[in-house]
């Protein structure tokens, strides 16, 4: 069976009650309209048996009669039934039932009812109806089965589905997109108001006889200016013979003639009441007068594709917000390391001279943000990333993180013409910026590499040595640009480096790294729920350091599975001690690395976490972000399977910024997602990220996840999660990382 919405997308333009259950008599399915004729919600239905329902003097009139057809497959038959309401009473209703094995996406039996007396002989084949929303079904689960790689694909299946409607010679998608200069000829242009929508085809899809012989020109307020006007009200535009339309109907009366077409029926897709586009049949063997049969099946199918364009185009944003840098709008580094791994790829064909790649970091922007504020500091981060975008139109730039920025030049033949390139990035702070009336004088240092066929180098080499040369430029002075040769200068960093890891190996083995947490509320209630457990280095000469200066290293140099195995194992002790809080139990979360999840051994490592502690499964989540996982799904659909069988809730982190399908929700056992804080931090002033933010709520809410909101930090932020139905929240506003005593504490 399908997904419920699905189904009651299907059904919700048919005014009676549409039932499906098993040959055993299981109800599997009911649309809405059981509210209107039983009172009864289509939940106090569903699961039960469709007997219980049924007044029990003619049980066996039913059984008999069901055993009468069960041998004729698919056709319907008509009874008189009573059937129970919820305040008790028997109300008699006229019903139909299709028993048919094929109809497995609906049920083998498909029961329809209505109020007594109302036939709709003349209106509907009620067998032909059924089979036709069967069709739709399977239209529906082509768009559940594929994601919005492969969505153009997804659509000219599902229209070769609803093409086996027999009276369908030719289908086709349009979809309304801004009009262009050269669409707006004085012959048929749009009106100054621009009323009509400028609706081109997206798919088509013709029958293999007597399609169509011209093609449908295009754009619709243009060639279709009478059609494209009733569509853009929204109205349904059946025409029944092209041979007798009126007058006014001349331009769309000649296409339809010259290719041969004798009716058509167009429906539009709407959303947010306003047109998308309109899906449109077209028939040439004959006339048709289009009845409620074929209506219902193209108000389904525009429907479905609605929402199916709708979902798409937020996947495609997120895709977009994924790989983008939601500050500045410049390529992220999951973007930078794919391109630059394409244009190491396209030298090693011989297609480019050579790559270069320039670190560009900024010169003391984290004082200048101290004293400027986040916001200030934002701003001119992104008015750097505007400036290095225009410096060199040869190159393309990515953010890093903070204030670190890459410039890469896919058509460098020498490390001097690097050179030469990277020193014209410097010209970019000639200039101050202008911050609020505030000017603002920065300088940067960069570090400059070049690969070429010999060098060899792979992506991470190749950053390496920019970023190599980019700290040697800082430590200079800054404001200078240094290159970093192949195997040449890396030595230079290299007793830094061996420090750093002597330290950070030390620092585990006398278990410098400690715990702390951040409160996880209830954004209707207003109690804690939860935390999150968060590593912390307490260095014996810098003070406190966060995860961000130490996990990059404790992954290079193989030692985050053992940092994370005593993460979890402090923190489910930690949890233990923990009070309920108005008599619910707290949960900890806890973060698990790629490396941890490929490991063969994790399962047995939050086992034994579990056993040692004491702590109940329940009271443990693990997260995981997005990319982690991408780099083995089979094998993250087994582990975090095992791991929900061991009782433990299993959490999407950082949900958006690392693209996958949104279809892993249904493959995956999530118990919860949380939002990432790119998406949280242009609340509530940014259209774009409240449409994200809303649509990753409604699509939790169909898989009934519940949703975390990270890196709250305004009330503004908290009031509008919450009136949007956002459950639970994190964040500087509700409560800072803190030590496990404190974070007691705060319990008590």
């Amino acid at each position: 069976m399908l997904d419920r919405p699905v189904l009651d997308l299907l059904f919700e333009r048919i005014d009676e009650m549409v039932l499906c259950c098993t040959g055993d008599g299981v109800v599997t399915y009911v649309s809405p309209a059981c509210r209107i004729l039983t009172g009864f919600e289509p939940d106090d239905v569903i699961g039960h048996n469709i007997f219980e329902f049924l007044h029990p003097d003619e049980h066996e009139e039913v059984l008999e009669g069901l055993a009468r057809w069960q041998h004729r497959k698919g056709e319907p038959r008509g009874q008189v039934q009573r059937v129970s309401t919820s305040d008790g009473r028997w109300v008699e209703l006229d019903y139909d039932a299709v028993i048919d094995p094929g109809l497995d996406l609906l049920g083998s039996v498909v029961v329809t009812f209505r109020p007594a007396g109302s036939t709709d002989h003349d209106r509907r084949d009620l067998l032909q109806r059924v089979l036709n929303e069967d069709r739709l079904v399977r239209l529906a689960s082509t768009f559940l089965r594929h994601g919005s790689q492969d969505f153009d694909a997804g659509v000219a299946r599902a229209l070769r589905d609803l093409a086996e409607l027999e009276w369908v010679t030719r289908l086709s998608v349009w979809v309304n997109r801004p009009d262009t200069d050269a669409d707006r000829g004085a012959d048929g242009g749009p009106d100054p108001a621009g009323a009509e929508p400028a609706l081109r085809p997206h798919t088509v899809w013709s029958a293999p006889h007597d399609a169509p012989v011209g093609e449908l020109p295009s754009p619709m307020h243009t060639a279709w200016p009478r059609l494209a006007g009733r569509l853009g009200a929204l109205e349904e535009t059946h025409l029944r013979s092209v041979a007798h339309l009126p007058d006014e109907w001349e331009r769309e009366r000649k296409w339809l003639e010259a290719a041969g077409v004798q009716s058509l029926l167009a429906v539009p897709m709407v959303a947010d009441d306003e047109l998308r586009g309109c899906v449109m049949a077209e028939v040439t063997v004959s006339p048709i007068g289009f009845d409620i049969t074929h209506l219902s099946a193209l108000r389904a199918a525009a429907a479905i594709l609605s929402a199916a364009f709708e979902r798409d185009g937020v996947e495609q944003e997120m895709h977009r917000r994924a790989r983008t840098d939601v500050l500045t709008g410049l390529a992220n580094r999951w973007t930078m390391e794919d391109r630059l791994h394409e244009a190491l790829g396209a030298m090693a064909r011989g297609e480019s001279p050579g790559v270069g790649v320039a670190t560009v970091n900024l010169d003391q922007f984290a004082q200048m943000n101290q004293a400027l504020g986040r916001e200030a500091g934002d701003e001119l981060l992104r008015r750097v990333a505007a400036r290095l975008a225009r410096a060199d139109d040869d190159a393309w730039v990515a953010r890093l993180h903070g204030d670190e920025f890459v410039v890469v030049w896919e058509q460098a033949p020498t490390a001097a013409e690097a050179r030469r390139r990277s020193d014209a990035l410097l010209e970019v702070f000639d200039a101050p910026f202008d911050i609020d009336g505030r000017l603002v004088w920065l300088s940067a240092s960069v570090g400059v590499a070049h690969a070429s066929v010999v060098t060899a180098d792979d992506v991470a080499s190749l950053l390496g040595r920019s970023d190599v040369a980019s700290r040697r430029a800082r430590s200079l002075g800054g404001a200078r640009v240094e290159v970093e040769e192949a195997g040449g200068g890396a030595a230079w960093d290299r007793n830094h480096h061996i420090d750093q890891v002597t330290q950070l190996r030390a620092a585990l083995s006398a278990e410098e790294i400690v715990v702390h947490y951040q409160a996880e509320w209830d954004l209707a209630g207003g109690g804690i729920v939860g935390a999150e457990a968060l590593a912390r280095w307490q260095h014996s000469g810098l003070g406190l350091l966060s995860a961000s200066s130490f996990i990059p290293l404790a992954e290079g140099i193989g030692v985050i599975e053992r940092l994370g195995a005593h993460v979890l194992r402090v923190a489910c002790a930690d949890a233990a001690a923990w009070p309920e809080v108005e008599g619910a139990p707290l949960v900890v979360r806890v973060n698990l690395s790629p490396n941890q999840l490929l490991r063969q051994d994790v399962i047995s490592l939050v086992g034994q976490a579990l056993a040692d502690s004491g702590l109940p499964p329940a009271r443990l989540t693990l997260e995981l972000t997005e990319n982690a996982l991408l780099v083995d799904p089979d094998r993250a659909v087994e582990v975090l399977g095992q791991l929900r069988a061991l009782g433990c809730g299993v959490a999407i982190d950082d949900f958006g910024t690392g693209y996958s399908s949104l279809l892993y929700l249904k493959r995956l056992p999530v118990t919860s997602l949380k939002i990432d804080k790119a998406f949280v931090d242009g609340l509530p002033d940014s259209e774009d990220d409240l449409a994200i933010v809303e649509a990753i709520l409604k699509l939790a809410g169909t898989f009934g996840v519940p949703v975390t909101a990270e890196g709250v930090e305004q009330q503004a932020q908290a009031d509008l999660l919450a009136s949007m139905g956002c459950p639970f929240a994190q964040g500087f506003l509700l409560g800072r990382p803190e030590p496990h005593a404190d974070f007691m504490a705060r319990l008590r």
